[in-house]
């Protein structure tokens, strides 16, 4: 999964220079930190699927917050680590790098691809919420 790097154009270009790269492991404690909502370094090492060393956890949350990935509060001697965006302003931001990354900037293909990959359990909401992205689309481009 990429990192989270366009999050408003405004800031991006001052934010990609730090943040145009997270490691395998960064991804992996921040996916962790996502998925608690709020997480200590035992708790990530309790998650982590193999050994790794406190010091090691420490670096890389020290790294995830120099990429501006999480934030971090104290409570009493323990630091707990919180992501600094919402989980869906994250997952637009992810997408968004994913579709410039693999379809060109094309959100079209994109779609494409993603029904293809598994358009058979789209619901019946998410189909009519589709077909009035694609008229909006229609109404656009005659416009």
């Amino acid at each position: 999964m990429p990192s989270l790097f366009d999050l408003d154009p405004s800031v991006a270009s001052k934010r990609k220079s730090k943040v145009n790269y997270l490691s395998r492991r960064e991804q992996e404690v921040l996916d962790i930190i996502y998925g608690q909502g709020r997480a200590t370094t035992s708790s990530i090492l309790e998650a982590l699927p193999d050994e790794l060393s406190r010091p090691a956890i420490r670096s890389i949350l020290r790294s995830l917050e120099e990429k501006e990935q999480i934030r971090h509060e104290e409570e009493g001697k323990r630091f707990i680590y919180i992501p600094k965006l919402s989980r869906p302003a994250a997952r637009r931001a992810a997408l968004k790098h994913l579709v410039n990354t693999f379809f060109d900037g094309s959100a079209s293909s994109a779609m494409v691809t993603l029904l293809d990959l598994g358009g058979e359990d789209v619901t019946d909401e998410q189909e009519a919420r589709l077909q009035e992205l694609l008229q909006r689309i229609k109404k656009a481009r005659r416009s």
